[in-house]
């Protein structure tokens, strides 16, 4: 999956399409905790969350803040997750 993900994020990127790239560095974040790097993941959901709010998309935006929030969980790192996991909230 993080192959597929890895060549589709310079095509969004050559088209602009901040929603495209967004959701493939989600995508790309996913990959790396299932591999158990959840610290590489969170750099990858950083980005996607500050392209989903450049393009204006809350549902977006609050997926990655969520999945940012999981990885933290995994490094057992709770009190970062959790403010996280209300900035996904008030995306509702």
């Amino acid at each position: 999956a993080q192959a597929y993900f890895r060549r589709a994020l310079p095509l969004y990127r050559a088209t602009r399409d901040l929603s495209g790239e967004s959701a493939t560095l989600t995508g790309i974040g996913g990959s790396l905790r299932a591999l158990g790097q959840p610290r590489e993941a969170i750099g990858c959901y950083e980005q996607a969350q500050a392209l989903a709010r450049r393009s204006g998309s809350r549902e977006m935006e609050a997926s990655a803040l969520v999945e940012n929030a999981r990885a933290c969980l995994d490094l057992r790192l709770p009190r970062r997750a959790l403010p996280l996991c209300r900035q996904a909230a008030a995306q509702y």
